[in-house]
């Protein structure tokens, strides 16, 4: 039997048939021979060092021409008996290619196969009902590591390198003793930890006596002030590490410190930030087992350096230095690596960077990446920036893990392998309701759309999709006894009232004939949900899942989530032609999710951009609400400047500082009205009204962003009277608005300097706005002055007088003054 995989960089996907049938032969068809040898010489020494004796080889093609992709595997059909194909990767042309082939050669016993690397699936493409796959395929971290190139370094206990620990049930028992008192108080353990770990750098090794340290506290003290830390006793900690036989003795006479510890593996633990975290982890996850008893992981090493070309060097003679990473915890799920990073402290965005440039590397789209941190703060934006930038890296965060008891950490350390999986999703009980009711009558029935999408991407799901092949009539009958609104019945929409929530659920549908760029004409109902997925706009969007049955993936919509690509489903121009607003829709999910857009669908976007001209401006504007608070905005607005100018023709005429402008858009609050307004504060009065019109917002909105906009661009002072003047004519939220604009568009602002004038006037209770005065119309009709438009102008006059101080705000100098104003004026 001959296996041909279709080679793709992402090395996991080119072994899956290697590590599960050993064939004698495997033929590689790719498109770049220097890089396909340089895999094949990784997966060579993997196989070696398991006893296989496996040859492979390699076909090229040129790429993106099928007549040379079918001319390949022609040949290989011809040339070999029994082959199978392996789709797990490889592209459109050479699955084109291999569809052609196979309809050709009838007679031929050419299986074709896909392993799904994340549920461990396999595919019967060929639709004969065989596989060939024998086992489920599993790689050891040392094989992951390798396949993409790299090894791991070992050392001794003491050696910055990977440590082989002995895990007796006596060690198992000091790492739960070790993390009980680290978790108890965090932030008192890494100070105490430091000490030790001070007495370790300045002291010295009692040479008959290997695992005792002494030092001078002097020593220790100054050492410890120089790295921004103390000096502690820490009796507490001492006298439970002491009671647990993992300090056996802490001496101190005042000059010299003198530590023993229970042994080495104890005193890495005790004298190595982190390590209690790590181990606790490590040990939980390694000891992990599922729901028939088998290890969730199927090897697991910590404190793993990986040296990146696997070829190691001697600094000195060679004068090359090995790049080296380290990673907390390295696990393995069947060919699934997770790559954990732990902090004990202290957690910075450097951490997510390293730990997501290294699971590129050695894990590609397929690794998971995990960071497990005690503290991440809530008080201050630096902890939300840190979440944000773990969810834009695909980074899962387990937090304050030092407040879970053991059962429940490790349940949360048997999910991190599947943090991407929908079957992990948290169906709320109203709609798990609906599908059971709908499953035991017999119908189909699936989440869908931006609820699934969510959930791939490891985020919360919100808003619930519910799509099924029963008819509007049949859940009518379904649902009888339940409250049922039939608003939506003639889309195929019925509404369920489950537990006091209403649930939408459509039944699948194909879309008829698009006139107008928007609605189709006509809606027919449809029994196939594969037929409904194929109506929807996008990849990523067109993902259902059922718990029940699973996934239901057919345009790789997860893959496509997995590269953090937006692209269209099917042609991208009949997508668009069919719905306009879908222009939008596409640089929306782009900008807020952090995704590329596919090369075919993007030209389509700058193609089709004249069809936002039929969508309602009320469309258009719901979803640049989205885009522009999104966290990649500016690239969006960058990319696509030609499509937001066909919705703002104005834009045309200040291109150069539109450009300028929106460079500065993502340092902004994700503030609809900040970022509308940096996005037209360039422009002149006229033509910024003119713009925010077209949206077609609320008066709120409109009034926000017209002043903001037009403030923007004004020299503001900080003394009081201009700053009186500014809170006259602006709200105090607006106020704050415009001194985060002025900040980021003229660094020289005194943005501080301003704001605390302001709260200084607010604390004042300074008079800025007509309403505060303590005079009203009725006391200058009541003084003589007569009716009219006189009333007004005295009135503002009056408040300019108060705000500049030459008049208190008391009634008796205001109507003094309005009189005198009064004659002034000859009246």
């Amino acid at each position: 039997m001959t296996y041909i995989e279709f080679f793709v960089p992402t090395a996991v996907e080119n072994v899956c048939a290697c590590l599960s049938y050993a064939p004698k032969r495997v033929i590689y068809i790719a498109d770049n021979s220097e890089l396909v040898k340089k895999h094949i010489a990784n997966y060579e020494r993997v196989f070696k060092d398991r006893g296989e004796k496996i040859e492979f080889s390699y076909k090229t093609y040129f790429k993106n021409k099928l007549e040379s992709a079918v001319e390949v595997i022609t040949n290989i059909v011809e040339s070999y008996d029994d082959c199978v194909f392996g789709i797990t990767g490889g592209d459109e042309i050479l699955n084109l290619a291999l569809g052609i082939v196979y309809s050709k050669h009838p007679d031929k016993n050419i299986q074709i196969h896909r392993f799904n690397l994340n549920s461990n699936a396999v595919y019967d493409c060929d639709k004969d009902g065989v596989t060939v796959y024998k086992d489920i395929p599993l790689l050891s971290v040392k094989e992951n590591i390798r396949i993409y190139g790299g090894d791991i370094v070992y050392g001794d206990i003491f050696e910055d390198k990977t440590y082989k620990w002995n895990f007796s049930p006596d060690f198992e028992r000091d790492i739960d003793n070790i993390w009980s008192a680290c978790r108890g108080n965090v932030r008192y353990w890494n100070t105490f930890i430091g000490c030790l770990r001070a007495i370790e750098t300045v002291g010295s090794v009692i040479c008959q006596k290997p695992l005792t340290t002494s030092a001078k506290k002097c020593k220790v003290k100054s050492y410890l002030e120089e790295h921004n830390s103390k000096y502690t006793e820490a009796k507490g900690l001492k006298k439970f590490l002491k009671k647990h036989g993992l300090i056996c003795n802490y001496y101190d006479d005042g000059e010299t410190l003198t530590v023993s510890y229970k042994n080495h593996q104890v005193k890495k633990c005790l004298t190595k930030a982190g390590q209690a975290l790590e181990m606790k982890m490590f040990k939980t996850a390694k000891k992990a087992l599922d729901d028939n008893g088998n290890h969730v992981y199927n090897d697991a090493l910590n404190g793993v350096v990986i040296d990146w070309d696997g070829q190691f060097h001697d600094e000195k003679t060679q004068g090359i230095y090995d790049t080296e990473n380290e990673i907390d915890i390295f696990l393995m799920h069947g060919v699934v690596p997770v790559f954990v990073s732990c902090k004990n402290g202290v957690v910075t965005s450097d951490e997510l960077y390293k730990l997501n440039t290294v699971a590129k590397r050695f894990g590609g789209d397929y690794s998971k990446k995990v960071l497990i941190a005690t503290s991440i703060s809530n008080k201050n934006s630096a902890g939300e920036y840190l979440r944000q930038r773990a969810i834009d890296m695909d980074i899962k965060i387990l937090e304050n893990v030092q407040n879970m008891e053991d059962d429940a950490l490790e349940n949360e350390l048997k999910k991190l392998w599947n943090n991407k999986e929908v079957a992990m999703i948290k169906i709320p009980t109203h709609i798990e309701k609906v599908l059971n009711i709908l499953y035991k009558n017999g119908f189909e029935a699936y989440l869908v759309g931006g609820c699934v999408r969510d959930a791939l991407m490891g985020k919360e799901p919100h808003d619930f999709d519910l799509t099924t092949n029963a008819t509007p009539n049949e859940m009518l009958k379904v649902f009888e006894g339940m409250k049922i609104i039939e608003t939506g019945l003639k889309h195929g929409t019925v509404t369920v009232v489950s537990d006091g929530e209403n649930v939408e659920i459509t039944t699948y549908r194909i879309d008829g004939k698009y006139t107008d760029n928007r609605h189709p004409e006509e809606v027919l109902f449809t029994r196939n949900i594969h037929e409904d997925l194929s109506r929807r706009d996008f990849t990523v969007n067109a993902i259902a899942y059922s718990p029940k049955d699973g996934i239901v993936d057919i345009f790789e919509g997860n893959k496509d989530i997995l590269n953090r690509i937006i692209k269209c489903v099917g042609n991208p121009d009949a997508r668009f032609n069919e719905d306009g607003l879908r222009i939008i829709r596409a640089l929306r999910f782009a900008s807020v999710l952090g995704f590329s857009i596919d090369e075919k669908t993007s030209i389509s976007i700058h193609n089709n951009k004249e069809l936002l001209k039929n969508i309602s401006a009320e469309r258009i504007f719901t979803e640049l609400k989205k885009l522009i608070c999104g966290i990649y905005s500016s690239k969006i607005l960058n990319e696509y400047y030609d499509v937001f100018s066909c919705v703002f023709p104005l834009l045309l005429n200040y291109r150069e500082q539109y450009f300028k402008n929106i460079k500065l858009i993502d340092t902004l609050p994700h503030d609809v009205s900040i970022r509308f307004s940096a996005l037209f504060g360039m422009m002149n009065k006229d033509d910024i009204k003119s713009c925010v019109r077209l949206l077609k917002p609320d008066n709120k909105f409109y009034s926000n962003v017209k002043i903001l906009s037009d403030y923007l661009t004004k020299d503001i002072k900080t003394d009081e009277i201009s700053v009186r003047y500014i809170m006259n004519k602006l709200e105090e939220e607006n106020i704050l608005r415009l001194a985060k604009l002025k900040k980021i568009f003229y660094p020289e602002f005194p943005e501080e300097e301003f704001i605390v004038e302001y709260k200084h006037q607010l604390e004042i209770g300074a008079c800025v706005k007509v309403k505060e005065l303590c005079i009203k119309g009725n006391d200058l009709i009541d003084a003589g002055i007569e009716k009219g438009k006189v009333i007004g102008d005295i009135i503002d006059k009056l408040l300019c007088e108060v705000i500049e101080n030459r008049c208190p705000n008391t009634k008796n100098e205001l109507l003094e003054m309005a009189l005198s104003l009064y004659k002034e004026m000859g009246l």
